[in-house]
């Protein structure tokens, strides 16, 4: 009869031990939405629609896509295509990087409610940033028998924030100013500050530091040291023509 030794007895079940509990937390990771695949970004995209098979001038129009969640355990979940005057239902599929770019495709769900003779089909890409999400590619629609191809170009285009301060900013002219905003690209930005009252233009202030954290970039700025006394509204103008909310500042 073999024997083994209490010592590597003792290292197997160790790492058995080891191996559960890993596969227990990929689990529990799952089941928190850290783990597994990663959904597209959800919700409606808008943009426009233009004709590639036609010999008249391509003549663009509005479309809108929306992306519902997957139920747990489905490859494919649901959307809404609102195009050239119609709403039809959808059922998407994707895979991707698992971060920020996803091949999409999906087809019309031609269930007894729907017109059998009017289908479509769509393959494309979803590309996502912090600053907006684009959907692009090609949907086939054939109506009656007759074909017809678009190129879609839509996108989620989120606005710039600043965050709201805890406590009020109050500062004496000359010194630094800090604020924390969303949703920019620190070289793409103008922040500009403008009194309170009177119809003084604003001025784009400096930024002489960006530390990003989280998602979130904490911007100093630097005031002027004639800067007048009063009440000032700082806001952020995105490359892009996004306009953030403007927040209240002091110079004492």
């Amino acid at each position: 009869m073999i024997t083994l030794s209490r010592k590597p007895i003792y290292i197997l079940v160790a790492v058995f031990l080891i191996a559960l509990n890993l596969s227990s937390c990929e689990v529990i990771k799952k089941q928190v939405g850290l783990g597994g695949d990663k959904d597209i970004p959800l919700g409606e995209y808008i943009g426009i629609a233009t004709p590639l098979n036609t010999e008249e001038e391509p003549e663009a129009t509005e479309v809108k896509i929306s992306f519902l969640p997957k139920e747990s355990g489905f490859k494919d979940a649901i959307g809404i295509l609102v195009f050239d005057n119609t709403s039809d239902r959808f059922l998407w599929r994707s895979d991707g990087n698992n971060n920020n770019i996803w091949n999409i495709m999906f087809k019309k769900d031609n269930t007894i409610y729907s017109n059998l003779k009017d289908s479509f089909e769509f393959s494309g890409v979803i590309k996502s940033s912090d600053m907006k999400n684009t959907l692009e590619g090609k949907l086939t629609r054939i109506i009656d028998e007759k074909e017809k191809l678009y190129y879609f170009k839509t996108s989620q285009i989120f606005q710039p924030k600043i965050e709201s301060p805890e406590t009020p900013i109050a500062v004496k002219a000359g010194e630094d100013i800090s604020i924390n905003a969303t949703k920019i690209d620190p070289e793409k930005i103008k922040i500009l500050m403008s009194p309170m009252e009177g119809e003084a233009e604003p001025q784009e202030m400096a930024i002489t530091n960006t530390i990003l954290e989280k998602g979130v970039h904490t911007l100093t700025l630097t005031s002027s040291k004639d800067q007048a006394k009063g009440k000032y509204k700082i806001s952020i103008d995105r490359d892009d023509g996004e306009k953030s909310k403007p927040i209240i500042i002091e110079i004492k």
